[in-house]
């Protein structure tokens, strides 16, 4: 499946260059006025950007570089020659070109490269991008965003980095079936436990006794019964103050209300001692696994948006 879609991949890119010599002979300016201002808008750009880092600038540039980036994307993206550069620049291109309103633009745009050839995967990661800015703006519906991240998924089947994109994109916009779906593929093409323990999070949420009998015995996850009550490992939470004794009582409550099936309790712990352990990515992840198993889902979005908030101030 995989080598059939490479073979389709590559048979795109084949018309998309034939397409893009046709473009590029339809000559506009004199050959040596339009390399004159490559050169300038180029060497501009050099001068302006710091060395080795012009593409991470340009993701993560302040408002008032938009102008300028905007115009140094669309000269990289028409100088490159190489596919696989021209589409990462194009898609920086459209996702700034919506993120300052100019929509018509973009699409204009992705609808340039449709015609050219483009391969469907990047296609609808662009226009995916597209449908996401107009659901922050109110105008489209969550729907179509799921739609769209189910398509994306879909694509991405046995690609490693595809399934992560769609795996963060699903986690961020609260689409628990694609980010089921997606974490469970990357468990099977990577064998990674995180992975595995993140799908197996997803499986109790949805109750899928297959999957979660197939993660238990990855994981080693068995059922042990506890004598230990639930409401004395909270009254010794309260009564501690060793940082180290109260995470070890924090998770081993999480634990035991999951396990007692109080998922109320769930929800309170996070709320009541989460913020103190902000920071520490074990116990992040096990609070996000927790909600997600006791049935919180908002809860655990809500949790991530704040985590990768922080992350990202």
């Amino acid at each position: 499946m995989l080598i059939v879609r490479r073979k389709a991949d590559k048979e795109n890119k084949v018309k998309f260059y034939k397409e893009l010599e046709k473009e590029t002979s339809k000559v506009f300016f004199k050959y040596h006025e339009l390399a004159f201002f490559v050169f300038v808008v180029l060497l501009i750009s050099f001068a302006l950007f710091p060395k080795g880092e012009i593409e991470r600038y340009i993701e993560v540039g302040k408002e008032y570089n938009v102008d300028l980036t905007i115009v140094y994307l669309k000269e990289l993206s028409r100088a490159s020659t190489d596919y696989e550069q021209k589409v990462k620049y194009e898609n920086l291109l459209i996702r700034r070109l919506i993120s300052v309103g100019k929509e018509e633009e973009a699409i204009n745009r992705i609808n340039e490269l449709a015609k050219l050839g483009i391969s469907e995967w990047d296609l609808a990661l662009m226009s995916y991008y597209l449908l996401k800015q107009r659901y922050f703006q109110n105008r489209e519906s969550k729907e179509k965003i799921e739609e769209k991240l189910n398509q994306l998924y879909i694509l991405s089947k046995g690609d490693e980095d595809r399934l992560r994109l769609v795996l963060e994109e699903s986690v961020s916009m609260y689409v628990p079936s694609v980010s089921y779906r997606a974490s469970y593929e990357l468990y099977k093409l990577t064998k990674d436990k995180k992975m595995a323990q993140l799908a197996y999070s997803y499986a109790a949420y949805f109750k899928d006794q297959k999957v979660l009998q197939e993660l238990s015995d990855f994981l080693g996850i068995k059922q042990v019964a506890s004598t230990i009550e639930l409401e004395d490992l909270k009254a010794e939470l309260k009564r501690t103050s060793n940082k180290v004794e109260r995470r070890k009582l924090f998770i081993e409550a999480l634990k035991l209300a999951i396990a007692k099936q109080r998922y109320d309790v769930v929800e309170q712990l996070v709320d009541d001692y989460g913020k103190e352990f902000i920071g520490d990515k074990e116990v992040e992840y096990l609070m996000v696994k927790y909600l997600l198993m006791a049935g919180k889902p908002e809860k655990a979005g809500e949790l991530v948006r704040k985590l990768f908030a922080k992350e990202n101030r």
